[in-house]
C-alpha cells in the first residue's frame, strides 16, 4: 500500500511523492503571512470582524451597512478563525488554504475513481497544486477558493456514490448546498452541466434512479432555503431573488452586466490558470479533432447518440470542463476567476495526458510524431513557466 508500481515496472514510493507534493505547496503555505492585496479580500475580513464583534452571525454588515451580494458560509469560516487566532493576516488566510488542502483528497479519490490509477491520481493532484490559477485563488482567496472543494466533492461523492456505496450520494447533495450558500446557484449548476449533462447524453435513467433524489434533493435546497429567511427578513422579496437569481443567472442574462462579448476571454485565461501543462493539454486536444475530422465520423458520431452507442462511457469531467466553457463564454460580465471552477476537470483529464507521456518517455518503441510533439510540448512550457 506505500508502493505505486506503474505497468510492472519499478515502483514508486507513496513516501517520496509526499516529499513532492510538500514542495508543491510550500508556495501555497508562504502565503499565510501576506497581507491583504485586493479590495475584496479586505472587504471580507471587515465583514467576518463585524460578524465577531457584532455576535450576530445571521446577518452580514459591512461598515456598518447591509450587505447582499455574497452569501454567508464564506463569512462563517473566517469569522471562526478571527475568533480562534485573533485579527491577523495568517488567520484570514487560514481556512482558504485548510479547505485547498483538503480538496487535494478530493481530486485524488475523484481521479482514482474515475481511472482506477493511483499514479494518474498523484499527477492529477501535483497538476492542479502547481497550477498559476489554485495559487492565484489562494495568494489573494476570495470566494473561489472556498466553492471549488466544494465542486470537487461533489463529484467525488458522486462516483463514490455508484462505484462504492450509494449513501455518498447524499454527501453529494450536501455538498452541493453547501456550495450554494458560498457563491450562489453556480454550485448546483456546473454539477448539473457534468453529471446530469452526462447521464442526460446517454440517456442512463437507472443512474438517475438511483441517485437519491428523494430526500437528497432536499439536502441540497436546505441550506440556501435557511439562508433565504435573514434574506427576507432584512431585504423582502428582494434579497432571496438576488441570491437565488440575479447574483449568478444574471451575469448571462440581466442588462446591468452587460459587456462587450468576447468568446475567446475564458479560453485565454483558462491557458495561463493551467500554467506548465497547458501546450501538452493544447496538443491533446488537436490531435483528437484532427483524428475525428480526419476519420470523418461526423455523421456516424451523430447516429451513435441516436442508437445511444456511447452508453458505457463517461463524460462527466469532460463536460464539467468542455462544456462549462463553452457556456460560461456567453456570460455578459466575465471576469477571469470564473475559470477556476472547471481547473479540477482539467488536472483530471490532463493527468491521463501527462502519464501518457511520462510512460512514453520509457518505452523506446512507442516513438509516435504525437508523441514525440507532446514531450517537445511540455519542455518548452517548462522552460516557460
Amino acid at each position: 500500500m506505500n508502493q505505486i508500481s506503474v505497468d510492472n515496472k519499478q515502483p514508486i514510493s507513496v513516501r517520496i511523492l509526499f516529499i513532492f507534493l510538500i514542495v508543491s505547496v510550500l508556495p501555497l503555505i508562504l502565503t499565510l503571512p501576506l497581507d491583504m492585496i485586493d479590495i475584496d479580500s479586505s472587504q471580507y475580513a471587515e465583514i467576518s470582524r463585524e460578524m465577531v464583534e457584532g455576535g450576530n452571525p445571521f446577518f452580514i454588515r459591512d461598515n456598518g451597512r447591509r450587505y447582499l451580494d455574497k452569501p454567508i458560509l464564506t463569512f462563517w469560516k473566517i469569522s471562526l478563525s478571527f475568533l480562534i487566532f485573533g485579527y491577523q493576516n495568517f488567520a484570514f488566510r487560514l481556512p482558504a488554504l485548510l479547505f485547498t488542502f483538503f480538496s487535494f483528497w478530493g481530486i485524488f479519490k475523484l481521479t482514482e475513481l474515475y481511472s482506477e490509477s493511483r499514479l494518474r491520481a498523484w499527477i492529477s493532484v501535483f497538476l492542479y497544486a502547481l497550477s498559476p490559477g489554485l495559487y492565484s485563488m489562494v495568494v489573494d482567496p476570495k470566494i473561489d477558493v472556498y466553492l471549488t472543494p466544494y465542486l470537487i466533492l461533489v463529484h467525488t461523492f458522486y462516483y463514490l456514490g455508484f462505484k462504492r456505496n450509494q449513501n455518498y450520494y447524499y454527501l453529494m447533495y450536501f455538498a452541493m448546498g453547501l456550495g450554494f450558500i458560498t457563491k450562489g446557484p453556480i454550485a448546483m449548476v456546473i454539477p448539473s452541466i457534468s453529471i446530469g449533462g452526462d447521464i442526460l447524453f446517454r440517456r442512463d435513467w437507472r443512474r438517475l434512479l438511483e441517485m437519491k433524489l428523494f430526500p437528497g434533493v432536499l439536502l441540497a435546497i436546505l441550506p440556501p432555503l435557511l439562508w433565504s429567511i435573514p434574506l427576507y427578513l432584512e431585504f423582502q422579496t428582494y434579497g432571496p431573488y438576488f441570491f437565488l437569481w440575479i447574483q449568478s443567472f444574471g451575469r448571462f442574462y440581466v442588462k446591468m452586466y452587460n459587456q462587450k462579448f468576447n468568446p475567446l476571454f475564458f479560453y485565454s485565461n483558462f491557458s495561463w490558470a493551467f500554467g506548465v501543462f497547458i501546450l501538452p493539454f493544447f496538443g491533446f486536444v488537436f490531435d483528437r479533432i484532427v483524428t475525428f475530422l480526419k476519420q470523418n465520423k461526423g455523421k456516424e458520431v451523430f447516429q451513435n447518440i441516436l442508437k445511444n452507442k456511447y452508453f458505457n462511457l463517461d463524460f462527466v469531467i469532460g463536460f464539467w470542463l468542455f462544456l462549462f466553457l463553452f457556456l460560461i463564454s456567453f456570460s455578459r460580465y466575465q471576469l477571469p476567476q470564473y475559470i477556476y471552477w472547471c481547473l479540477p476537470a482539467a488536472a483530471v483529464i490532463g493527468s491521463g495526458v501527462l502519464e501518457s507521456i511520462l510512460l512514453s518517455l520509457k518505452d523506446q518503441k512507442n516513438k509516435s510524431w504525437f508523441n514525440k510533439l507532446n514531450q517537445g510540448l511540455l519542455l518548452v512550457t517548462a522552460v516557460v513557466f
